[in-house]
């Protein structure tokens, strides 16, 4: 059984006050990534470096089409991986 992490990444520059409001509401073993940028190729580039660390099981959940447009590229680069990236709305 390999590890297991459950990351937030965030276009925003500060990690500290998102992980501050998870713990507020019950989160403590969550891990933030604060890129400071906007551009989708951010988040792909940051979950292929998790791909190269040795991570094989990735689910991306994000509410912009085009970051998970960006992170589904992965796959062609990585077709061992097993990796589900999904847009999710909220109200």
């Amino acid at each position: 059984s390999g590890s297991r992490r459950l990351t937030i990444l965030t276009a925003r520059a500060a990690y500290k006050p998102v992980r501050q409001f998870l713990k507020d509401i019950g989160y403590n073993d969550v891990y933030v990534v604060a890129l400071g940028d906007a551009n989708p190729q951010k988040k792909s580039n940051w979950v292929k470096s998790q791909i190269e660390k040795g991570y094989d099981d990735i689910l991306f959940l994000d509410d912009s089409p085009k970051n998970v447009k960006a992170v589904k590229k992965l796959k062609q680069k990585y077709p061992n991986i097993k990796m589900d990236a999904r847009v999710v709305k909220y109200d």
